[in-house]
Parts: structure tokens; sequence; C-alpha cells
């Protein structure tokens, strides 16, 4: 099977279910998470955090995690950077998400607190890029 038709196949067969605060996961990384590795990594005099939205289709569950970050930001990670990090193998799901049109009601979400990229998760070399992650969400890639 050449490159290409591969490609179109994953395309077709990945699953992009997704949406906007999706799972009561999200309260608990923000509420019991989110402090944790805050804390560890304050021992550490280190001040930003790198979260990864594995299998994140369209990129509604990165940006929930932007938002969340964002809100965060102005209490809690005050002086704190963040990137949110996400990957899907749907080159299509990837192309709708950095888009971000997701209509009126949310336009106020910033497309630059995410950074999308295409990558198979069973691809080893590329795996090994995926360092120095403090939060790993991968929802879609168990369904």
């Amino acid at each position: 099977m050449a490159r290409g038709e591969l490609g179109s196949l994953l395309n077709e067969i990945t699953i992009g279910e997704t949406f906007f605060f999706r799972n009561q996961q999200l309260e608990g990384i923000r509420n019991v998470v989110l402090p944790r590795v805050m804390e560890a990594k304050s021992r550490m005099h280190m001040r930003h955090l790198r979260i990864w939205s594995a299998g994140c289709s369209t990129g509604k569950e990165p940006y929930t995690l932007a938002i969340i970050l964002l809100e965060e930001s102005k209490s809690r990670l005050k002086r704190w950077t963040f990137e949110v990090v996400a990957t899907d193998l749907n080159q299509r799901s990837l192309a709708a998400a950095e888009v971000g049109g997701y209509g009126e009601s949310v336009r106020n979400i910033e497309p630059r607190k995410v950074r999308f990229t295409r990558l198979n998760l069973s691809d080893d070399a590329a795996m090994m890029a995926m360092t120095a992650v403090d939060i790993i969400l991968c929802c879609n890639v168990l369904i």
C-alpha cells in the first residue's frame, strides 16, 4: 500500500468523537492533577507546563485545555507559561482543528495557544520527540 493510500485509509477509519468540556476528567485535571504538577515543578524552580492531547480529533479537547489554563492563568497559574500540544493521525481532523472554526459561540478562543501536529502513536521515532510532557490526555485514542 502506497504512503498516500495509507494516509487516506487512516483518515477514513479514525473516529473523530470530540466536543468542548467533554469529560468530567477535565475538572479533575484542574482541581487535582494541575496543583500536584505545579507543586512538583515549583520545587524544581520550573514554571512551564506542557500538556499533550493525543488523538485530538478536530481540536475541541486541546482548546478546552487551553481555556482552562487561560482561566487559571489569572490566579493559580499567574507567572506560569504553558503549551498545549495536540496530535492526531487524521490529516482532515487536524486541518479542521488548526482552523478552529467552531462558530460564533467560541469566537474568543485563541488558536495560538494550541500547537497541532500529525503523529502516529506507533511511530517510535516520532514518539521519542514527545519529551518533557507534564500531563497526557488520550481519551480519543482509547475509543
